[in-house]
Order: C-alpha cells, then sequence, then structure tokens
C-alpha cells in the first residue's frame, strides 16, 4: 500500500503518517513501482495489521466497535483520552485503550 493509501485507511493526514513511521511503529519499504524513475514508500499489508493490533485510530476504532466517527470521536473526547506520545503527534490510540470505549 502507499502511504497516501494507508494515510486514507488510518484517517491520518500525511503529516502523521511520517510521524508514526519516524518513531518505528510502521515499517516502509522504498521501491520503484512499474518501472517509474522516483522510488516510492510502501507499506506492507502485514505490517498495516501488526500496527493494528497495537495502536488505533479514531476511524479504525469507530469501524472496530461499529461505530460512526463522530460517535467515536466524541467518546475520545468525553473520556479525555489522549493519543499516544509514541506517535510523536500522530492521533494514534493504544489499541486496548480506545476500544474499551
Amino acid at each position: 500500500m502507499t502511504l497516501h493509501e494507508v494515510a486514507r485507511r488510518l484517517a491520518l493526514s500525511s503529516f502523521e503518517i511520517r510521524q508514526v513511521i519516524a518513531a518505528n511503529l510502521l515499517p516502509t519499504e522504498r521501491r520503484r513501482p512499474n518501472g517509474l524513475r522516483n522510488a516510492a514508500e510502501f507499506v506492507s499489508f502485514d505490517d498495516l495489521e501488526r500496527f493494528l493490533a497495537s495502536y488505533q485510530t479514531n476511524k479504525t476504532a469507530a469501524a472496530h466497535l461499529n461505530l460512526s466517527w463522530g460517535e467515536m470521536h466524541r467518546r475520545v473526547n468525553v473520556a479525555g483520552l489522549v493519543p499516544d506520545a509514541i506517535g510523536n503527534g500522530a492521533r494514534i490510540y493504544k489499541r486496548d485503550a480506545i476500544l474499551k470505549l
């Protein structure tokens, strides 16, 4: 998956995805797709699944709990849940904490 696809799937900005990668929470692989001149970064499906086994975003937690994104966002705010510091400012939460809401 491209970084853009991962960002869209997690509902994070490109900056936040870079923060997650910089924190070594999501490994990437540089390659040249279809013989293009410039290399691009990709995340394997398995690496994304490993990330989601430990961390969740509002969007992924909402899907897991069968809630709307707005309801998940409201629950996070009411509970005072703050993003995990290891994410370098990205809106990621420890899986166990956000899925209890």
